[in-house]
């Protein structure tokens, strides 16, 4: 579990005052990896009772603003926030309407050199967002 001076320490990084809200959606959100709003506040609703989900929307949108966060959205269009910020793909499970982070830099390496080679000065690429839909096979 991440500790929460280190929590503070990213939200003020990032220019963000360390509200007790914000604290604990990011300790949430970085034990979930991938969320929606309405995970955070399923996950929060013992824990911290005065949260609605606009605050939870809100604090997110400033999260993703900030980068400290990424939105993904899924294929039926639903908002999913990643506390992973690093150049990584996803696989988005159908079945399940969940993301986990697919790591391959080789494949990243890849798509920067033929874009590098294809776009030449006519873009300035910000970054590449991949997302493989499927479901798992056990």
């Amino acid at each position: 579990m991440i500790e929460e001076h280190i929590i503070r320490q990213r939200i003020k990084e990032k220019g963000l005052k360390a509200t007790k809200q914000r604290v604990a959606i990011y300790r949430e959100l970085h034990k979930l990896g991938h969320a929606s709003a309405e995970d955070i506040v399923k996950a929060l609703k013992d824990k911290e009772s005065k949260l609605t989900i606009a605050t939870v929307y809100n604090v997110l949108d400033n999260f993703s603003y900030r980068g400290i966060a990424n939105k993904r959205y899924s294929p039926e269009n639903k908002m999913f926030f990643d506390i992973n910020t690093y150049p990584h793909a996803h696989f988005y499970d159908q079945d399940n309407q969940l993301f986990t982070d697919y790591n391959d830099p080789e494949l990243f390496e890849m798509l920067n050199n033929y874009l590098a080679n294809k776009l030449n000065d006519t873009i300035k690429l910000e970054r590449i967002e991949i997302n493989i839909v499927g479901t798992k096979i056990n």
